[in-house]
């Protein structure tokens, strides 16, 4: 199998700022893979909450007409521009539920492909149209680019326009249904999955917690209560429990279905910060347990080797703050990136909320 070594494949999210539930949701699926992801959207629409993905801005709000298409060519070209060899573009509410590495070969464009009978259409005039997920070698996008379609009204939604730009070039894209590895339509929300669909490994229009939870038992990932609880690792030592705190809890919960803390016991905060915690190891951990959001507290005894712990945790997403994002946080935490990988773990970026901290209002409190 492939991996993404030498920047080989960029997961872009298409996004908005009515996404953000889908997000919140589908975020622990599109990052399982340890794919590079980034996310795009328009200048005027954009998510809050990206957990520590790039969130790349452009163009005008809209599915329809010149401006929505000017907007994904924007896309397409800075996609190019940071040079990778193949693009996984997913929608906010379309999934791959296995690493496109496995099924990528020559250069091509993947997705949901439908064909239709030219002389049979009053509005669309491409014969054939795409829905996401797409993966498109980075050679395709150029042709596209370099095409310079005409992108009127009736070319304004951009899998139409992306079916007509291939007709025009030639292009005959690999269609998943035919492989039994996607589904596309949106009635997803209104109708049961049949049983071909329960194998189908790409999909697109999931936009409820039920739907995706159908899908997944359908799939058989929730087959028993194991599989069925994403489990959320955190660590800290949450001194004077203020709102920023619980804005990263909150956001841990929406990701997950059980937030689990490390917390730091007394010992180990005077050790590695030569100070004791203003409040004692118990009262922190009842303050956490009195949140809504956290269900399980468990000490760090093992101090800066967190492994041990995790692995009694037996976590599927550890959680951290962004402002880690420019650190070296698998040093602090004595593991790496490929022992994660080893245990099936997926590392979550939340934002940081600024403004607020523990050392801070120490200052306030010493200055009253």
């Amino acid at each position: 199998m492939k991996t993404n070594n030498n920047k080989f494949i960029l997961q872009s999210i298409l996004s908005s700022h009515i996404s953000q539930g889908c997000i919140d949701r589908h975020i622990f699926h599109w990052k399982k893979h340890g794919l590079d992801t980034v996310f795009y959207s328009s200048k005027d629409s954009w998510p809050q909450n990206t957990y520590g993905c790039e969130l790349y801005k452009m163009g005008k709000s809209g599915h329809n007409g010149k401006h929505a298409i000017d907007k994904h060519v924007m896309f397409l070209r800075h996609m190019l521009s940071l040079g990778y060899e193949w693009y996984l573009i997913n929608d906010y509410d379309s999934i791959n539920f296995i690493n496109p590495t496995e099924i990528i070969d020559e250069p091509n464009i993947l997705g949901n492909v439908f064909y239709q009978d030219i002389t049979e259409q009053s509005i669309w005039q491409s014969p054939m149209y795409i829905h996401p997920p797409y993966i498109i070698h980075k050679s395709i996008i150029d042709k596209i680019l370099n095409l310079n379609l005409s992108a009127n009204i009736e070319h304004g939604m951009f899998d139409r326009w992306l079916g007509m730009c291939c007709y025009k070039l030639g292009i005959e894209p690999m269609d998943f249904l035919e492989e039994g590895m996607g589904y596309a339509r949106n009635t997803i929300e209104k109708n049961h999955l049949t049983e071909i669909e329960q194998t189908h490994i790409f999909i697109h229009g999931i936009k409820t917690k039920e739907i995706l939870d159908e899908i997944l038992n359908k799939r058989g990932e929730l087959n028993n209560q194991i599989s069925t609880q994403k489990v959320l690792y955190t660590g800290g030592t949450y001194d004077i429990l203020h709102f920023g705190h619980m804005n990263f809890l909150k956001q841990c919960k929406l990701i997950s279905d059980k937030v689990i803390v490390s917390l730091n016991t007394d010992e180990f905060v005077y050790q590695f910060k030569g100070a004791a915690p203003i409040m004692s190891y118990e009262e922190r951990r009842k303050s956490l347990l009195h949140s809504n959001y956290v269900d399980d507290v468990v000490p760090n005894i093992y101090g800066q080797d967190s492994k041990p712990t995790i692995l009694k945790v037996n976590p599927q997403i550890i959680a951290i703050g962004d402002d880690w994002a420019y650190k070296d946080y698998f040093k602090q935490m004595n593991f790496t990136l490929e022992w994660l990988e080893e245990q099936g773990i997926v590392l979550v970026y939340i934002p940081y909320t600024k403004g607020i901290s523990t050392t801070e209002i120490k200052k306030r409190i010493q200055q009253a």
